[in-house]
This record gives C-alpha cells, sequence and structure tokens, in this order.
C-alpha cells in the first residue's frame, strides 16, 4: 500500500502529487473488489476527477503562500493539469 501523501507541499510538488494519485487509485482498486462499478461509473470517472481533484486542497493552499509567486505559479499549473488530465485510465482500477 503506498504511504500516505497528507502533507504541506502536495500542491507544488509533482512527487507529492503523483503519490496523492497512486493512493487515490489504490482506494479505487480496494472499492472493486467489493464493489461493481457500473459502466457508466467508470466513463465518468475521469471527469468527475478533473472537475473535483483540482479544488480539493488548492484553495487553502493558495491563501497559504499567497505570497511566494512562485508557489502560487506551481499550484495554478497543478490546477490546470488536473483539469486536463487524459493519463489515466481509471476503467483499469475499476475492474472487479
Amino acid at each position: 500500500m503506498p504511504q500516505p501523501f497528507w502533507k504541506k507541499e502536495i500542491l507544488y510538488s509533482w512527487k507529492e502529487n503523483e503519490k496523492a494519485t497512486e493512493m487515490f487509485l489504490f482506494s479505487l482498486r480496494t472499492a472493486a473488489q467489493t464493489y461493481l462499478f457500473s459502466k457508466t461509473e467508470k466513463d465518468a470517472a475521469i471527469l468527475l476527477y478533473r472537475y473535483l481533484r483540482p479544488f480539493w486542497r488548492n484553495g487553502q493552499e493558495v491563501k497559504q503562500v499567497k505570497n511566494d509567486s512562485q508557489k502560487v505559479s506551481q499550484i495554478l499549473r497543478w490546477a490546470e493539469h488536473e483539469l486536463t488530465r487524459t493519463d489515466i485510465c481509471f476503467e483499469l482500477y475499476m475492474k472487479g
């Protein structure tokens, strides 16, 4: 099981972000062992991820680093990346 990712630098560290993504996908795979995801759920997963993930913590993070323009820019680039992701095949992780 991947290590927890709840670190302050998650939104401006690609390494920490990838750990968070791995943990999320691990959780999906774990859920799929006892829950049968429908085709609709599998198809919607990427859209839900794109539109929910960028807003999980970035408002709090931007507020905390608002005087550091480099970190604010990194967080905004991260949000843009998450909003446009196409590299995760959720169906693979949602198979029982």
